[in-house]
């Protein structure tokens, strides 16, 4: 099958995914991708062909290029010569709108788009939800990472029969920095852009509950962000600030430093850094919210706790902090998990499966 992928997220965790996700695709499909130019040539596999086109810099150039045609031309030429079988939008992005309208209303072409979100986060911007909201209604299939998302996109009137369900997996570009002569430390990670919703101020209020039993522990909060609302809570000697974007070999080596990764979200949808917890061993205390609860099996691979509950924090925390044996049992059964269910081999297979109906459902369409 002939797969074109266009992703323009320039990095985070979702560019992550679209690497993995293409390279995966490749092994078993004639892949194509188009990205931005920030995305430098070698960065996928040699199976893949890595198409670029120019998206401007920073956020402005995103919007003042958003008006100039010869984008889009790049991009219609690129899929017209291709002739693919399907073409999935693999990321959200301020123009997706008119890609969308290029490849569904005048190639005519098959297409998919990932939803990460139904639920735009907290302080999403009118100017990304609003053609977000209208290019969500060109594609002929959707591609969510949960069976709880689906249902949520079902709530807000999609077709339930156009919705395929996949899963994210770990994340490549973090793993293949692992090593064996890192030795974990008494270290409790809070790792990702710091956003309100994600709830780091319940984690830094009970931080003097939290370490009060645990003798040579600490807490790290590593990320990008607005750290300023946060800053009456970081006095302790106890806690760690690394306020930077890591690159992936530098989060790969905190991760492995780690005993546990903690999310304490007040909500959620999906997220990239619990299976490549699991990839590195690494136990997740997590909210139940969106659909972490359905990455995280309560008591296997990690502890699933209520959401807004410093309390049940606090206690999840210290069971995997003063229990080694439960907790390096927890890692284990979190390897494993990443090695077969969230394995990319997977993915790549489900998403196969899930073109060949959209391509189905845009037929009928006809």
């Amino acid at each position: 099958m002939k797969v074109l992928l266009i992703s323009l997220v320039r990095r985070g965790g979702i560019l992550h995914h679209n690497i993995d996700l293409a390279n995966s695709l490749s092994t078993i499909n004639n892949v194509t991708v188009i990205t931005s130019q920030d995305i430098p040539q070698g960065s996928f596999s040699n199976n893949v062909s890595h198409r670029q086109v120019y998206t401007g810099t920073k956020k402005l150039g995103t919007f003042i290029n958003y008006f100039n045609p010869n984008s889009y031309k790049k991009i219609a030429s690129i899929a017209s010569k291709l002739e693919p079988n399907i073409v999935h939008i693999t990321s959200p992005h301020e123009w997706n709108l008119p890609i969308s309208w290029v490849i569904s209303r005048l190639l005519k072409l098959p297409l998919a788009l990932t939803i990460f979100d139904p639920i735009y986060h907290e302080g999403t911007p009118t100017y990304i939800r609003l053609p977000d909201y209208f290019s969500r209604r060109l594609p002929d299939g959707y591609i969510v990472l949960s069976k709880n998302l689906k249902r949520e996109l079902v709530s807000r009137g999609f077709a339930e029969e156009e919705i395929f369900v996949s899963k994210d997996g770990p994340y490549s570009s973090f793993t293949r920095w692992k090593q064996d002569s890192i030795k974990e430390e008494n270290i409790i990670l809070f790792f990702g852009r710091i956003e309100h919703y994600k709830g780091l101020d319940l984690l830094l209020q009970s931080a003097e509950e939290i370490l009060a039993p645990l003798s040579g522990w600490k807490i790290i909060v590593a990320g990008s962000g607005k750290l300023e609302p946060y800053k009456n809570m970081l006095r302790s000697n106890n806690i760690e600030v690394i306020h930077k974007f890591l690159e992936e070999k530098e989060a790969a080596q905190l991760i492995q430093r780690s005993k546990m990764l903690i999310l304490p979200y007040r909500s959620a949808t999906t997220s990239g850094i619990i299976p490549t917890a699991c990839a590195f061993s690494k136990p997740v205390i997590a909210t139940d919210v969106g659909s972490l609860g359905a990455i995280v099996e309560h008591e296997k691979t990690g502890i699933l706790i209520p959401p807004n509950d410093p309390k049940s924090l606090v206690l999840a925390i210290h069971r995997l902090a003063l229990n080694g044996d439960y907790r390096k049992t927890l890692g284990k059964n979190a390897l494993s998990l990443s090695q077969r269910k969230l394995s990319w081999k997977t993915i790549a297979e489900e998403h196969t499966k899930h073109y060949t109906e959209v391509i189905k459902i845009h037929a009928m369409k006809k």
